[in-house]
């Protein structure tokens, strides 16, 4: 999916770059590359959720080979928050892009308008998805999730007021759009972690390789504590990730008997 969410982000930068080259055409004359583009983008995107959905390890049993302490299943809060946002975003460009490949978009003052919808949810979906990722161990992904997010937004919000600023020729405010959407899935593609280091990640798991000094990031303080409360572990409710870690592998140590 990593490929193809690059190559998504490929096409639509190019996509964008075509229509702003050709920005004294109307709309109907690169309204086939724009929809075939977005049908693109869109399955990707929807194949991504599932993908992501069904074969994601957010989901993790902790020393599952211990007989003395139980696994667990913790479900990452950042997968299950957004989950729902990634579809609807899917889906919007999916069906955006089957509109305007059958000509149900002729009127360029609803193009415009469309269009700034569509890059209003975008934005959104990624303001929203940034909240959930770990801005110290994750700031260079965090702070592109969000800005993108914040300047397609801002994009989106101008379309509805072009024709009483610059008004922009309709082809050249599409091209900036999809030379934005692109460059966010782009963004997006390259941060998409690598499946082979989760398999390995999970293999050292299974084999009870470093059982308990899972990676910070995979786990919130929040998910640390509700597993100690599972297990019945002493953890201050004021502890930090570290020593709640740290307090159970001790806790796990001592019912080994080392």
């Amino acid at each position: 999916m990593r490929i193809l969410t690059v190559l998504s982000g490929i096409l639509l930068v190019a996509t964008g770059v075509f229509a702003i080259a050709n920005q004294g055409v109307s709309f109907l004359s690169i309204a086939f590359i724009i929809s075939i583009s977005m049908i693109f983008a869109g399955t990707v995107q929807a194949s991504g959720y599932i993908y992501g959905r069904y074969t994601s390890k957010d989901e993790i049993l902790i020393d599952m080979t211990s007989p003395d302490v139980p696994p667990i299943k913790i479900e990452s809060r950042a997968q299950k928050n957004t989950h729902g946002w990634i579809m609807i975003d899917a889906a919007v460009t999916f069906v955006l892009g089957l509109l305007v490949l059958s000509n149900q978009l002729k009127a360029e003052i609803a193009v415009v308008s469309v269009f700034g919808m569509w890059m209003l949810t975008g934005g959104v979906r990624r303001i929203v998805t940034s909240s959930y990722i770990d801005r110290i161990g994750k700031a260079r992904n965090y702070y592109w999730t969000l800005g993108t997010g914040i300047i397609n937004a801002a994009a989106g919000i101008y379309a509805f007021y072009n024709s009483n600023l610059f008004q922009l020729p309709v082809a050249t405010l599409l091209g900036g759009f999809f030379v934005l959407q692109g460059i966010s899935t782009l963004e997006l593609g390259i941060h998409m972690p690598h499946r082979h280091k989760t398999n390995k990640l999970l293999s050292d798991i299974e084999n009870g390789i470093q059982r308990t000094l899972i990676e910070f990031n995979l786990l919130k303080r929040e998910d640390l504590i509700e597993y100690a409360r599972a297990h019945q572990y002493q953890i201050d409710e004021d502890a930090t990730k570290e020593s709640i870690l740290q307090a159970i592998k001790s806790e796990i140590d001592r019912k080994k008997g080392k």
